[in-house]
């Protein structure tokens, strides 16, 4: 009976001191301060550690994905300096060229797969960050980094991912997904046309749909999740609907 008396005990304290170490976690990310500074980091200071864990988040699916032989080679990109953030008039613009592959008509260069961390302090706003596929026939993804900004979320976080570091901030991160044939002088004109005009009709149906948000933790970390569903394995972020 006395060694059962001693396990109830430990285990008493144990379950105490976890609630106790609970207890402070949700206080600390409800206080805002990031633990690597030291400090709650001001509104830009905590915008831009977004930035840097969005092109963090997508160098390393790059780096992952081109770690496979799946025969699709896929890049990371950035614009430096875009003549336009709206990512539907660089595409009405890359639709009339002839002359143009997709990488110029954006002004892409390319920054992943790297074995290195792409810094952004570089980086001057406005800029955008692109996935995409070397094929012609493939398809790319745009972050802009203005439309990355702080969000109000009035749903419920998770307990889990609260103790993770989150539920004190979020942010929209959207971006715009398609085909590349719409942009690229590999097809004709009447193709490019056709693909942006289909592009466009998806973004407007899209746009009827709830916003969604991605918790941030204090420190600037955008949250995310490993993906298994194709079998690359790679950290994706995590989208939640507002109500």
């Amino acid at each position: 009976m006395a060694w059962l008396l001693a396990t109830a005990l430990v285990m008493a304290l144990v379950a105490a001191g976890l609630a106790m170490w609970a207890r402070q976690r949700l206080a600390q990310v409800e206080s805002g301060v990031c633990e690597e500074a030291g400090r709650a980091l001001t509104k830009e200071e905590l915008r831009r550690a977004v930035l840097q864990s969005l092109v963090d988040c997508r160098v390393n699916q790059i780096n992952v994905f081109s770690g496979y032989n799946s025969g699709r080679i896929v890049v990371a990109g950035i614009v430096r300096n875009p003549e336009e953030t709206n990512v539907f008039k660089l595409m009405e613009k890359a639709v009339q060229s002839d002359t143009r592959t997709f990488e110029e008509n954006f002004g892409l260069e390319e920054i992943a797969p790297r074995k290195d961390r792409f810094d952004i302090s570089s980086l001057q706003e406005p800029f955008m960050l692109a996935g995409y596929e070397t094929s012609a026939q493939g398809t790319a993804d745009f972050y802009v980094s203005t439309d990355v900004r702080e969000a109000n979320f009035n749903g419920q976080l998770s307990l889990y991912r609260m103790l993770l570091g989150y539920g004190k901030y979020y942010f929209y991160v959207p971006y715009t997904v398609f085909g590349k044939r719409c942009c690229d002088k590999s097809f004709p004109r009447e193709k490019r046309e056709y693909t942006y005009r289909s592009i466009a009709q998806a973004a407007i149906r899209r746009s009827k749909l709830p916003k969604e948000v991605v918790p941030v933790s204090n420190c600037g970390k955008l949250l995310t999740e490993r993906e298994n569903d194709t079998g690359f394995n790679f950290h994706q972020l995590v989208y939640l609907k507002e109500n």
